[in-house]
Formats: C-alpha cells, sequence, structure tokens
C-alpha cells in the first residue's frame, strides 16, 4: 500500500468519525437539550495559553557571548555547514536522495533544496562572524525586533458562546441539521471505503 492511499483512507475514516461525532450530537440535542447544556458547560471550560507562553515571551540577548567567542562561534557554525555539504551534497543529489526516501519525492527533495539554501547561508555568516562580527550589528537590529504572541493571540482567549446560545434556543433545528450532515458524511464516505479508493 502506497502512502498516497494510506492517506487516502485516513482522510476517509476521519470524516466517517466526524459525521459519526457529529450525528451523535445532534441526536443529544433534539432528544436531550438539557444533556447538552452539561456537555457544553465541560467543553467550554476556558484555558488560558498566556501565562504558560510568558517565558517564552522575555527578551534574551546573546549578543555579548558571541562578540566575546566570535571565533569559536563562527568557527562551529561553518564546520557543521561545510559537514553538510561534503557529507551530503557531494555525494547525493537532492533528487537522488529523495528518491531513497520513502514517501512523496517532491516534499523530500523540497526539503534538500531548503537545507542547501539554509547551510550556505550559516556559512556566509560564520565568516562574518569569524572575520568581522561587528558587520551584523545591522541585522542584529532587525532580529532584535520584539513581537508579542501573548498580544497578537489576546483575541483567541476570549469565549465565544454564540453557537451554544443559538443551538439551545434553536435545538431541535440545529440537532436535525447535524444529524442530516453527519449521516451524509457517513454514508458518502462509506462509500468511498467501501470502494476502497476516490472514485474515478
Amino acid at each position: 500500500m502506497d502512502t498516497g492511499t494510506m492517506l487516502l483512507e485516513a482522510a476517509v475514516l476521519f470524516f466517517i468519525i466526524v459525521g459519526l461525532l457529529a450525528a451523535a450530537l445532534g441526536l443529544i440535542l433534539m432528544l436531550a437539550p438539557d444533556g447538552f447544556q452539561r456537555m457544553a458547560e465541560g467543553f467550554n471550560r476556558q484555558w488560558s495559553t498566556r501565562r504558560a507562553m510568558r517565558e517564552l515571551e522575555l527578551p534574551r540577548y546573546y549578543e555579548r557571548f558571541f562578540y566575546r567567542h566570535h571565533r569559536w562561534a563562527g568557527g562551529l557554525i561553518l564546520l557543521a555547514a561545510l559537514w553538510f555539504f561534503f557529507g551530503f551534497v557531494l555525494h547525493l543529489s537532492p533528487a537522488e536522495a529523495a528518491g531513497a526516501l520513502p514517501g512523496i519525492p517532491w516534499i523530500w527533495e523540497a526539503l534538500f533544496w531548503f537545507l542547501i539554501v539554509a547551510n550556505a547561508a550559516a556559512a556566509v555568516i560564520a565568516l562574518v562572524i569569524l572575520l568581522r562580527p561587528s558587520a551584523l550589528k545591522p541585522l542584529e537590529k532587525i532580529a532584535n525586533h520584539w513581537v508579542s504572541v501573548r498580544q497578537a493571540t489576546r483575541k483567541m482567549e476570549e469565549s465565544d458562546n454564540r453557537f451554544d446560545d443559538f443551538a439551545r434556543r434553536h435545538h431541535r433545528a440545529t440537532g436535525f441539521i447535524l444529524v442530516l450532515a453527519g449521516v451524509f458524511l457517513m454514508v458518502s464516505f462509506g462509500v468511498i471505503l467501501g470502494t476502497g479508493g476516490a472514485p474515478s
């Protein structure tokens, strides 16, 4: 069985399970709206990632270390980049390496080309660190621009209960639509699974 067939079957099974869950939720809404209310209260427990991400938000500066030990830092980065080129690129082309690995070849080939470009850039930066580290100061100012993930995701932390409120007010209609959607997903993707793949 090839990777494409496995991914297709996994996607089909995923949508069948989604259909089953949607149909079950629709039945609960239609027949036992109080049960849906208890489920909603259990699932609507708010978890804040802002406190967990606080340590990641603190800026940390390592410039002094690199300037003090610029020969060691530049030499190690240069050695790592040269090891990649001499150990891999000179022996195998990206297409040959991708063909020897399992999975989708073009993804592997794109990854190898990215590694080639990244290691070439790392070698250039390593030479600058070795010979003239002060030349990196303009790049340093750009790289040290602080971006707050916690501020960017603040809106995602706010709870939104509009669907729950709508489902409670119109529990029969919402439940019926969910049951129909769930049955449609199960039947449609069940036919695909039964035929052993996507329709031709």
